[in-house]
């Protein structure tokens, strides 16, 4: 089951009280499907939850519910689902379409403008699951409602963009901080923590992963320096030159000679008496000096 799926199972178990509340929903889940100042009404989905919180809706705020035509059609990746059409009688049409005068009016309590979006996400929205990427969409076919729905977001201080993909229209966002505010908006407040836990665990990784490859780089430059240092010292054995160093930096390149794979702080450790790690640097430092008057810039 996805992401949006789940947001919206969960949408319909919430308790809606308030009759105004309850009629903003179901203007909300026919807005984006239906002309709603017309007697004919329509409203398809494929979420056969959704279809009977409207159809309970309806049957509590009018009086009288819906008919269901269930059918069978195929996803545009070829799966073969069952879909659900709402059947309306001339009745519960005029009903529906003379009690609704515009969003201005249909708005009687702080919570009508949220339910009344509840009711677009479960008509018309859908989100990605977090783990793979942040976007929210609501589908809208009617370029004077996508203005409409947008106005009203506005008005709550969340912003939605307009888009037309393969000739739908569309508002969608793709900033998570916004579509953790929508999901709160409209009562998935729960989900809106899941997408918040996601990121966390998301920037721990990514936290992780830049300090494994800045560690990788500082070992690479260091096991590089290292091999540099163990190249010279090799070399003025060779040429019988080490005996010009004096007794500590002596020391220092047989250590180095014998712990290859050491880090500087490790191999400052092991002398004796112990050195620091500046003091280490130091005496290599001291050494390579001595490697450039013996051989100057010249390559090998």
């Amino acid at each position: 089951m996805s992401f949006s799926s789940d947001i919206k199972n969960s949408l319909c178990t919430l308790n809606v009280k308030q009759k105004c509340c309850k009629k903003s929903l179901i203007y909300g889940m026919l807005f984006s499907q239906s002309a709603l100042d017309k007697n004919q009404i329509k409203f398809v989905t494929d979420n056969e939850k959704c279809f009977q919180l409207l159809s309970h809706s309806i049957k509590s705020v009018f009086g009288i519910s819906p008919g269901c035509e269930a059918y069978e059609k195929l996803t545009k990746h070829g799966e073969r689902i069952t879909a659900y059409r709402a059947v309306f009688n001339e009745t519960l049409c005029q009903r529906i379409s003379n009690e609704y005068k515009g969003l201005d009016e249909l708005f009687n309590c702080q919570g009508c403008k949220g339910l009344f979006a509840r009711g677009l996400f479960l008509s018309c929205g859908t989100v990605n699951d977090p783990e793979s990427s942040y976007h929210l969409e609501f589908s809208v076919s009617d370029p004077e409602k996508c203005t409409i729905i947008q106005r009203c977001f506005d008005e709550e201080g969340i912003s939605l963009k307009i888009t037309t993909r393969r000739g739908v229209i569309s508002l969608y966002v793709k900033k998570s901080e916004i579509i953790e505010d929508i999901l709160t908006f409209i009562g998935a407040s729960n989900f809106s923590i899941k997408i918040m836990d996601v990121k966390i665990v998301r920037e721990i990784r990514n936290n992780e992963n830049r300090k494994s490859n800045c560690d990788a780089a500082n070992i690479y430059k260091s096991t590089g320096a290292a091999a540099f240092v163990i190249k010279m010292i090799n070399r003025l054995i060779a040429d019988g030159k080490l005996d010009g160093l004096n007794e500590q930096l002596k020391i220092t390149a047989k250590l180095r000679l014998e712990h290859p794979e050491m880090s500087m702080s490790e191999l400052a450790s092991i002398h004796e008496p112990p050195i620091t790690k500046s003091g280490l640097s130091h005496r290599l430092a001291k050494i390579t000096e001595y490697y450039e008057k013996c051989y100057g810039n010249e390559e090998e």
